[in-house]
C-alpha cells in the first residue's frame, strides 16, 4: 500500500486484464500514468471500489437504473458511467465529459487489494495506449518496463474483452464499450420501464426545456405562486403517470388517453415544454390504438417528471 501512498504505480490482476492503479485522489500520480500510457488526455481512467458506499465520495447521484445493475453484475466486468461529484479530477472525467466510470472487480487479488488500500483505485488497462493489454505479470515488465513500480502477480488473467462500458442518456442506457456482458442481458435486468434516473439538482435540466418566462407570465409574475403549482403539478403528475403506466401495459389506449391528457394541460400552462410535447406524442399514440409506441415514450417522460420535481 505504500506505493500508492507514494504515488507510484501499481499493476494488479482483474477479471479482464492486468490494470494500472494510481491513488486517484494524487494528480502527480494521473499525470505519470498518462505518460506511461501515452494517453490522449481526454480518454479518462476508469476506477475500481470495494464497496458500494465508496459511490458518495465519487457521484453527484446514483442512477435508478444502475441500482439494478450493480445488484445483478458487481462484483464483475461491467463499468457504469456515472456523473462525477465534485472535486473529481478531469483526468477521470476525459476532460469536461462530465462522468466517470467504476466498477467492483471479481478479482480476488483485485478485491483485496482495494479493500487493504481502502478507496478507489484506478483501474486502466496494462498497456501503452492502442496496444495489447497485458494478462500476465511478465507482459506487464514487457510492455511497460520500469514504468511500472510494483506488480502484484497473480497468475495469468483470462484476457478476451475489457469490461462493458454503459452510460445513461436521456434516461435510457447506452452502450459505450462493448465487453464481456452483453447489452442485452444488461437491458432484460433493467426491464422495459425502470429507466428513470435520481438525478441531482441541475442535472441535465436545459432537456426540460422550461420557458420560465411564459410560467410566470401565467401567474402575473408571482414566484411564490408559480411555486405552489409547480408542487400541485408533481403530485398530480406523479398519481397520472401511475394511471397512465397501468393502462400502457395492459394495452388500455382510450384510458391511457386521459392522465396523459391532464399532464400536457397542466405542462402546457406551466412552460414545461418537453413534457408537454411528450404527453402530446403519446396521447397521440393512444388515439391511433399505438400502445407500444406509446410505451417506448414513457421512461424519457419520467425523467422529465423527474426533473421538473427540482425546480
Amino acid at each position: 500500500m505504500s506505493f500508492l501512498s507514494q504515488g507510484k504505480i501499481v499493476a494488479f490482476p482483474t477479471e479482464t486484464f492486468y490494470g494500472l492503479a494510481v491513488d486517484p485522489f494524487n494528480e502527480q500520480a494521473l499525470t505519470a500514468l498518462f505518460r506511461l500510457k501515452h494517453r490522449a488526455l481526454h480518454k479518462p481512467f476508469p476506477l475500481l471500489i470495494n464497496d458500494e458506499a465508496q459511490l458518495a465520495d465519487l457521484t453527484s447521484s446514483i442512477p435508478g437504473a444502475y441500482n439494478l445493475l450493480i445488484k445483478t453484475f458487481w462484483p464483475g466486468s461491467l463499468t457504469l458511467v456515472f456523473p462525477a461529484g465534485v472535486g473529481v479530477s478531469s483526468m477521470l472525467t476525459g476532460g469536461d465529459s462530465g462522468g466517470i466510470g467504476i466498477r467492483i472487480s471479481s478479482n480476488p487479488v483485485a478485491g483485496k487489494f482495494c479493500r487493504l488500500w481502502g478507496g478507489p483505485i484506478t483501474a486502466t488497462s496494462a498497456n501503452i495506449s492502442g496496444m495489447a493489454a497485458a494478462r500476465t505479470a511478465e507482459e506487464v515488465r514487457k510492455f511497460l518496463g520500469d514504468g511500472v513500480d510494483y506488480i502484484l502477480d497473480g497468475g495469468q488473467t483470462p484476457g478476451g474483452m475489457s469490461s462493458t462500458v454503459v452510460g445513461l442518456k436521456n434516461g435510457e442506457l447506452q452502450l459505450l464499450r462493448k465487453g464481456p456482458i452483453d447489452f442485452s442481458a444488461l437491458n432484460q435486468a433493467i426491464g422495459p420501464h425502470k429507466h428513470s434516473v435520481n438525478l441531482g439538482k441541475g442535472q441535465n435540466m436545459d432537456d426540460l426545456c422550461w420557458n420560465k418566462e411564459f410560467a410566470m407570465g401565467q401567474v402575473d409574475n408571482d414566484e411564490e405562486l408559480l411555486q405552489e403549482l409547480l408542487t400541485i403539478f408533481k403530485d398530480s403528475s406523479a398519481s397520472d403517470l401511475a394511471v397512465l403506466k397501468q393502462a400502457v401495459e395492459k394495452g388500455a389506449p382510450v384510458e391511457a388517453r386521459g392522465p396523459a391528457h391532464s399532464i400536457k394541460g397542466a405542462a402546457a400552462s406551466l412552460g414545461l415544454e418537453a413534457i408537454r410535447d411528450i404527453t402530446a406524442a403519446i396521447e397521440k399514440d393512444c388515439r391511433e390504438g399505438s400502445v407500444a409506441v406509446a410505451r417506448e415514450k414513457l421512461p424519457r417522460l419520467e425523467i422529465l417528471l423527474v426533473m421538473a420535481a427540482e425546480l
